[in-house]
């Protein structure tokens, strides 16, 4: 009788561990197994060359990248930063763009770049920001959030509301604007 006790004791001990175990091991493979939430590819050490007419015109970087292609609205994902380097016609760098995290919706083609947004040209002027948007469709560089922007001769312009500018940076409005301008003048 003791011996059958001890069996059903076993067996009751076995059951409810095998319960438990079970339990979290199903949740392990819900988790794995949600691919709304999984990338389609993953790419360590990420790489990619843009060009245009023949010619090399950005070079992106990234530790990882990973890319939702069959999201309901595609994209892909820098989550560790990103950097990306602009080059002219003879492959001078000219500008460089780095963010702690980065976001491409692919059908909309508009990045989203946010955290620690930092934008340096040759001639040593820098845009800072939090959060930066790049429109490829309107060929537009926009930020609704603080931007500054220091000149290599350091004449500082913030735009507390953001800014708008175009992919050259070449024309620009800042919103809600505040800076310090330096200015010889002879007399």
């Amino acid at each position: 009788m003791k011996f059958k006790s001890f069996i059903n004791k076993s067996f009751l001990i076995f059951t409810i561990i095998s319960i438990f175990s079970c339990s979290d091991n199903l949740e392990k493979m819900n988790e794995v197994e949600n691919i709304d939430e999984s990338p389609d590819v993953e790419i360590f050490n990420f790489q990619s060359i843009y060009n245009t007419d023949k010619l090399m015109k950005a070079k992106v970087t990234a530790p990882v990248a990973r890319n939702f292609a069959t999201s309901n609205e595609p994209y892909m994902e820098f989550p560790d930063g990103l950097k990306t380097v602009f080059y002219d016609e003879y492959l001078k760098e000219i500008s460089s763009l780095t963010a702690n995290y980065t976001i491409y919706y692919t059908t909309k083609k508009l990045w989203k770049a946010t955290g620690n947004v930092y934008i340096e040209n040759i001639q040593g002027g820098t845009l800072q920001t939090e959060e930066l948007f790049v429109d490829e469709v309107n060929k537009k560089i926009y930020s609704v959030k603080y931007v500054k922007v220091t000149d290599a001769d350091g004449t500082l312009v913030e735009g507390k509301g953001g800014f708008v500018s175009n992919f050259e940076f070449t024309e620009y409005e800042f919103k809600d604007v505040s800076g310090i301008l330096e200015q010889e003048i002879n007399l």
